[in-house]
């Protein structure tokens, strides 16, 4: 099924390409997709993903705040 709506980011962390849309969340090792359960996730599709590095976690904004996605 085709992504009609989502924000990639880079895991420098985990070495691994995340994908979040809506409230699916996918990682790309390089060969194989594996679907994530976060300890959080937004109710709305992310107007950015982006890597928190002074904090070593990948953050979701959205337009209902800032949601931790992988610590």
């Amino acid at each position: 099924a085709a992504f009609r709506t989502g924000s990639v980011a880079w895991d420098p962390s985990r070495r691994r390409v995340i994908l979040q849309r809506e409230r699916e969340t996918f990682a790309w090792d390089g060969t194989d997709w594996a679907q994530l359960q976060p300890t959080a996730q937004p109710f709305e599709a992310p107007e950015a993903l982006v890597f928190d590095s002074a904090r070593n976690r990948l953050v979701a904004i959205t337009s209902g705040g800032e949601w931790t996605l992988l610590p």
